[in-house]
């Protein structure tokens, strides 16, 4: 047991026969499953005096102890860059680099975009319903760079976490794809886990599994064996514009795990969102300069990109 003094609950009667780890994340909002379930493996949690078990089942009555649950919330890097697009009363909007994970999974964990964040915006930490999040509405993978917004305020969060669900966010991505894309793709497939390599998902082609996903990829130059995409995100699946494209034949460049090629000196998928409208407003992000050196040397610039690319 720690020093610090444990927490105390005791089973409702509309509590009975729920499970320990299930009571515990209604009775610590903001503590994520993990957090909880590290503290029960721990041996951090009693159950009327005995260690309590992650899938045991409470009675009416019984008392709970849990040790003060891990603080999640991000650690504040001042020395970490933060490139801002825009600041308002309720939002920060940022460019997230490719490489920087957008939060931690872990307490204490650093090096995070939402370290750099509530270095300069703390109230953005108060924002999100996981501290964890450091008040950012939704995420990118860790080599995807581009356009994130972060609430300032609870009420903010809850109302963009609306508009995301209710698919009134407009994301467009800009890729880096192998062979040629010579029209308009409309790709609707929808995505579940795959049973075998949790770090992947995977196209079902069952009308009953997986979740329901639009992508609609606009070809912009030829560049060699490569074509560089626009690609409008309709639902935001995880892993969705790597996995459609690589279902249609055409993997990202740098996107291993989904048969890419491998590029030399970078690391993951060339994947840039680049541009985020919501509410009449379009936010856009600028390309990072490793993207812009590899694009250069397949003969493409920035000029180049057309109507929505400009910095």
């Amino acid at each position: 047991m720690t020093d610090e003094p444990p927490l105390a609950f005791i089973v409702q009667p509309d509590e009975g026969n729920v499970r320990l780890a299930s009571f515990l994340r209604v009775r610590l909002p903001g503590v994520s499953s993990g957090a909880i379930k590290k503290v029960i493996e721990a041996g951090q949690v009693w159950v009327d005096s005995r260690p309590g078990r992650k899938g045991q089942r409470l009675r009416v009555g019984q008392r709970v102890l849990a040790a003060t649950a891990p603080d999640e919330r991000p650690l504040p890097s001042p020395e970490m860059p933060l490139e801002v697009i825009d600041v308002t009363p309720a939002v920060v909007v940022v460019n997230k680099p490719p490489g920087v994970p957008t939060h931690p999974l872990l307490p204490a964990e650093q090096g995070t975009l939402a370290n750099a964040l509530v270095a300069r915006y703390p109230e953005c930490i108060e924002a999100s319903e996981l501290p964890r999040e450091g008040g950012l509405v939704h995420r990118l993978d860790t080599s995807t760079s581009g356009v994130l917004l972060a609430a300032r305020s609870r009420r903010a969060f809850q109302h963009l976490r609306g508009l995301f669900r209710a698919g009134q966010v407009d994301k467009r991505y800009l890729a880096l794809v192998s062979g040629a894309v010579e029209k308009t793709l409309v790709i609707e497939r929808a995505i579940k886990s795959d049973g075998q390599d949790r770090r992947r998902v995977e196209v079902s082609y069952r009308d009953d599994v997986g979740l329901p996903s639009r992508s609609v990829v606009h070809p912009l130059a030829r560049l060699g064996a490569w074509t560089l995409v626009h690609v409008d995100c309709h639902t935001g699946r995880r892993h969705q514009v790597r996995l459609h494209l690589a279902s249609q034949g055409h993997p990202l460049a740098g996107d291993v795990l989904y048969g890419g090629e491998a590029m030399m000196g970078l690391e993951g998928a060339l994947l840039h969102a680049a541009e985020l409208s919501v509410e009449g407003r379009t936010f856009v992000a600028a390309l990072p300069e490793p993207w812009r050196q590899l694009l250069a040397k397949l003969g493409w610039s920035q000029e180049d990109a057309g109507d929505g690319m400009e910095d």
